[in-house]
């Protein structure tokens, strides 16, 4: 039985590991895409990148 649960422990945390790992991926190729979009325009993307930070660590708090 203690196995049995500290193997569910396990997968679970590879499963969180895995979540965060697509997490920060999806949102390095947000930030890039909208970074080259906004090239011409540096004051809205210093906007745009505020409201993405603040954005992902209220997602990131709710996950924890």
């Amino acid at each position: 039985m203690v196995n049995g649960l500290e193997r569910s422990r396990i997968s679970a945390e590879k499963l969180r590991l895995q979540y965060e790992d697509g997490f920060a991926a999806a949102k390095m190729a947000i930030v890039k895409e909208v970074r080259e979009s906004f090239r011409e325009y540096p004051e809205i993307m210093d906007k745009v990148c505020e409201i993405v930070e603040e954005s992902t660590r209220k997602i990131e708090e709710r996950i924890e």
